[in-house]
C-alpha cells in the first residue's frame, strides 16, 4: 500500500492527465454517439417526409390527369353539341330557303308583306 502511495505522490501529475484523458474520450464517443443517433433520426425523418411530398405529388399528377380528362370530354360533349346545332340550323335555313322559293312562285304578294314585316321595307312594284 505505501508503493501505492508513493507512486501517486510522484506521479500525480501524469496519473491526473491520464483520467482527463480518458473523461474527455469518454465524453467525446458520448457525443459522437449521440450526434450519429440524431444523424440517424434526422435522417430517417427527411425519407419519411419524401415519401410523404412522392406521395403527394403523385395524387396531385393524378388530379390533375383527372381533371384533365374532366375537360377533354367536356370538349367533346360541347363540340358535339355545336355539331349537332350546326346541322340543325342549315336544316332550318334550307328548309326555310325552300319555303321562301316556294312562296315567291306561288304568292309573290304574300313575300312582299313578309318582307316588310321582317325588315320594316316598303315593297315598290
Amino acid at each position: 500500500m505505501e508503493q501505492v502511495s508513493f507512486f501517486v505522490a510522484k506521479y500525480w501529475k501524469e496519473a491526473l492527465i491520464i483520467l482527463l484523458l480518458v473523461v474527455a474520450c469518454t465524453s467525446w464517443y458520448s457525443d459522437h454517439a449521440s450526434l450519429v443517433e440524431a444523424f440517424d433520426v434526422a435522417s430517417e425523418r427527411y425519407e419519411q417526409e419524401i415519401a410523404i411530398l412522392k406521395e403527394s405529388h403523385a395524387r396531385e399528377l393524378q388530379r390533375k390527369k383527372d381533371l384533365i380528362e374532366e375537360h377533354e370530354k367536356v370538349l367533346q360533349d360541347l363540340q358535339r353539341d355545336y355539331e349537332e346545332t350546326k346541322e340543325m340550323i342549315e336544316s332550318l335555313k334550307s328548309e326555310r330557303v325552300e319555303e321562301v322559293i316556294v312562296l315567291r312562285r306561288e304568292d309573290p304578294t304574300k313575300l312582299a308583306k313578309q318582307i316588310e314585316d321582317a325588315f320594316g321595307f316598303e315593297y315598290v312594284d
